[in-house]
């Protein structure tokens, strides 16, 4: 079962006309592998690499023409809040609605909960952590809308015809509201007592009309050029699932370890899990194995399994990091510092490792680093509820299983996109919830 504080919003969803917000804002206050670089001796490790510039800073920085000196601020106050998020007492946890950011307004925080006497609490908290916010007063619970949101697309689901994606989807896309997502054409009784519901609540639902709802499609199968990297083994890389690492999977999530015997795995998406051992090549494009698939889940719950690493002092495993240079090796690693649960406005970047863009009508072939703007929680890809929607990025086939990240701290791990309607949204399992169905810690530093 989905841990009900971290799963996030169902997909196939955009969004158009916006109905009754209804919030009150409230005054701010293997085999033997050559000899790796060095192993780890401690959690960072013996060697320290000097992080890479962050891409998600020039992303902001490109879109709303900040200087580094501002986007860097703002992109610190985006990892500050993820922070507390997860450090919210009982109390607060329990009248939490969610949050936001803006980065088009300076990397604004807002802060939605359903007692606005609560609200000093919820300042003084964030406070503590360097980040000011707004607290608004919203409806329901975050635990009440995924709640909700479960409930009401299992109810649509179980009328349609199978293979019918439907006309009407529920998901989160505003802390504290449920947004009803309704395409154009003849609804089923079942979509009509949905959006009639929410038509009849507008200070608890907001409807949004759209032309079709839009379909994801899974990204595991696989194009060349790719990322290939020497040992340490990190996240972003190639895998593929024959010992020439030839036949295309997926891409590495992070590296994480067992909870109960401190064993290493590389997270991915479950659905990759289409072999008994995972492969890689190193730079050289020599193929070496991973290790056996441990295990994995992809059903209506969540997307995620983990991979043994069979030979850790070979794959020099034990580092915090992931590749956002496809290509160039340990020059361009990228250190994870923290692990937190992804809110509408944050900027998340995907390192793939797979990706041929060429079949999306784009001119990059392999490995890249894409970066865009968390807009929905708690969404719906394929087969998989719960998930949340970045928009503004291409993943594609073989690139399921990258990790969502920025600013040193891990996000999520890819599921599924919009590949052949556009190219411009992922869907990806919440980094926190795949810790724990696989009951796993992802490294940090």
């Amino acid at each position: 079962m989905r841990r009900t504080s971290s799963k996030d919003s169902r997909v196939r969803v955009v969004a158009a006309c916006c109905v009754g917000l209804g919030l009150l804002v409230l005054p701010a206050a293997s085999e033997a592998l050559p000899s790796p670089a060095q192993s780890l001796g401690s959690p960072a490790g013996p060697k320290q690499y000097e992080q890479s510039p962050d891409p998600a800073v020039q992303d902001l920085m490109d879109e709303f023409k900040l200087d580094r000196v501002q986007a860097e601020r703002q992109m610190a106050t985006q990892a500050a809040a993820t922070e507390a998020d997860t450090s919210l007492s009982d109390e607060l946890l329990s009248v939490f609605s969610g949050r936001r950011i803006f980065h088009g307004q300076g990397a604004r925080v807002e802060v939605s909960t359903t007692d606005a006497m609560l609200a000093p609490a919820f300042r003084e908290h964030y406070l503590r952590a360097g980040v000011p916010v707004d607290v608004v007063v919203a409806p329901r619970t975050r635990a009440q809308v995924e709640g909700l949101i479960d409930q009401i697309n299992h109810e649509l689901q179980s009328e349609r015809p199978k293979d019918d994606p439907g006309r009407v989807s529920a998901s989160e896309s505003i802390p504290g509201l449920v947004t009803i997502t309704v395409a154009d054409g003849v609804l089923l009784p079942g979509e009509q007592r949905v959006v009639d519901g929410a038509g009849d609540a507008p200070k608890e639902y907001r409807i949004e009309r759209v032309k079709v709802l839009e379909q994801a499609a899974l990204t595991s199968c696989d194009y060349s050029p790719d990322i290939s990297c020497d040992p340490p083994i990190r996240g972003s890389m190639r895998i593929a699932k024959d010992d020439a690492a030839r036949t295309p999977s997926c891409t590495a999530g992070f590296n994480v370890r067992s909870r109960t015997d401190s064993k290493p795995y590389v997270l991915a998406a479950g659905h990759c899990r289409d072999t008994v051992d995972a492969y890689a090549r190193f730079a050289n494009n020599v193929p070496h194995r991973i290790g056996p698939w441990h295990s994995a889940i992809w059903n209506s719950d969540t997307d995620v399994g983990i991979i043994s690493v069979a030979n850790p002092s070979g794959w020099s495993f034990g580092w915090p990091m992931i590749t956002i240079a496809p290509n160039q090796g340990q020059d361009d690693d990228y250190v994870l510092n923290s692990v937190g649960d992804p809110v509408v406005g944050d900027r998340v970047c995907f390192t793939a490792g797979n990706g041929d863009l060429t079949l999306v009508g784009g001119t990059f072939d392999g490995g890249r680093t894409d970066c865009g703007t968390v807009d929905i929680r708690y969404d719906s890809a394929v087969y998989t509820d719960g998930l949340f929607r970045t928009k503004d990025v291409c993943l594609v086939g073989g690139d399921s299983g990258s990790p969502a990240f920025s600013y040193g701290v891990a996000y999520g791990v890819q599921s599924a996109s919009n590949m052949y309607v556009g190219c411009t949204k992922a869907w990806s399992e919440q980094a926190l919830e795949a810790q724990d169905q696989m009951n796993v810690n992802i490294l940090t530093s």
